[in-house]
């Protein structure tokens, strides 16, 4: 990050928006690094119409975002963009991702179809609005969480992790038409929620849960367990 490669002058702080666009002096394959220690914005927008190498910041193990995220499917990200707004009204519009880690207590709307390696959601709400969300980590059996205060409203999205999908007892799920489809399914909130189908090919951990609307439960494997589920 250096200040006078920024218009106007100045390294981005979390007020900026900072925006990469045909006009900022990309070619093909060029690598694009950070090596501030802390690095944040307000909105991110990444709108090269080709592909860098990669985008990697340096020193900085991820980028907080203080608004809206909007990638399009060129980019390489090298590390995880940590969503903090405090704002509602945010847009996350991105393809392909390492991580993205939401903290913030503002809102969110998905945009598109979202593909990450590990989702984590610690606060705020995130609204689905429908779209299918991916996670796919071979190396994390936590690919997709939901804890503390999140609120997350799939509607009727299809949700699929290769590792576990985990929601913790303090967050609320709201999942009326969803689809679940995981090698591991754990949810411990005690409380009563709806779903389309929970498929999960390893074990199914469902504790002191009422799930209602479900047509379909299946399991596949032979830990598979089932702990004090209510089907209504």
């Amino acid at each position: 990050n250096v200040a006078a490669n920024w218009t106007p002058i100045g390294i981005p702080t979390a007020n900026d928006d900072v925006y990469f666009d045909g006009n900022s002096g990309f070619a093909v394959g060029d690598t694009l690094f950070t090596s501030a220690l802390n690095t944040s914005c307000h909105d991110f927008n990444f709108s090269v119409p080709f592909n860098l190498s990669n985008f990697v910041p340096v020193g900085s193990l991820s980028i907080n975002c203080y608004g809206s995220l909007d990638v399009n499917q060129y980019m390489i990200m090298g590390s995880a963009f940590n969503l903090v707004s405090g704002n509602n009204g945010n847009v996350i519009r991105a393809f392909n991702l390492p991580a993205i880690n939401i903290s913030g207590n503002g809102s969110w709307l998905l945009a598109n179809n979202l593909d990450a390696l590990s989702i984590n959601i610690q606060n705020g709400t995130l609204y689905a609005g429908n779209y299918n969300v991916s996670v796919n980590n071979l190396f994390s059996q936590n690919s997709f969480n939901i804890s503390n205060s999140a609120i997350v409203y799939f509607g009727n999205s299809t949700i699929y992790s290769n590792g576990r999908i985990y929601i913790d007892s303090t967050a609320y799920i709201f999942a009326d038409s969803t689809s679940f489809n995981c090698d591991i399914f754990e949810h411990h909130a005690g409380i009563s929620f709806k779903c389309n189908e929970i498929y999960s090919s390893t074990y199914l951990e469902l504790n002191g849960d009422t799930v209602s609307n479900v047509q379909t439960a299946r399991l596949s494997g032979n830990n598979n367990r089932v702990k004090n589920l209510n089907l209504l």
